[in-house]
C-alpha cells in the first residue's frame, strides 16, 4: 500500500485469494502491489484510504496579514488539527507545533507574493481552508 507492507497476510490452499490488514495511510488512492516469487501485479484500482477520524476545521487565522517576506508567528483555532500541516499558497509554514487537544496550532509563515493566499490546513483525516486566507503585504 504506496509501499507500506500489510500485516497478517494469509494466502488461502488454492493460492487464489489472500487477506490481512491494510497498514495506515494518507487519505486518497493507494497503489497496491501483489509480490509473490513469480512476480509482483498492480490490484486494479489500488484501494482508497478515507479518514479515520473527523475532518479538521478551521474558525480563525491569527493575524491574517502579515509582510511578504514570511517569518511571521501564526496561530490558527478549530478542531480536530492533531497531525496537521499548514500550507500558506501552497508553500510549508514552518515550525508547526499542534496543542494537545488539537484545537489550536501555531507556526511561522512563509514568504509569498503581495495579495490575498489561500490557507490550507491538512490532517490524516482530510484538508481545509482557513477563512478569508492570509494577505501578504
Amino acid at each position: 500500500f504506496n509501499g507500506v507492507p500489510a500485516t497478517g497476510v494469509t494466502v488461502n490452499g488454492a493460492g487464489t485469494s489472500l487477506t490481512g490488514t491494510t497498514p495506515a495511510g494518507t487519505v486518497g488512492n493507494a497503489t497496491v502491489l501483489v509480490t509473490t516469487s513469480g512476480g509482483t501485479s498492480t490490484v486494479p484500482g489500488g484501494y482508497n484510504y478515507t479518514g479515520s477520524g473527523l475532518q479538521p476545521t478551521v474558525s480563525f487565522l491569527s493575524p491574517n496579514a502579515g509582510p511578504a517576506s514570511g517569518g511571521t508567528p501564526f496561530t490558527i483555532g478549530g478542531t480536530n488539527l492533531s497531525g496537521a500541516s499548514v500550507t500558506f499558497n501552497g508553500v510549508p509554514a514552518t515550525g508547526i507545533v499542534v496543542d494537545g487537544l488539537g484545537t489550536s496550532l501555531t507556526g511561522i509563515t512563509p514568504a509569498g507574493p503581495v495579495g490575498n493566499m489561500p490557507v490550507v490546513v491538512t490532517t490524516p483525516n482530510g484538508s481545509t481552508t482557513a477563512p478569508s486566507g492570509y494577505t501578504y503585504a
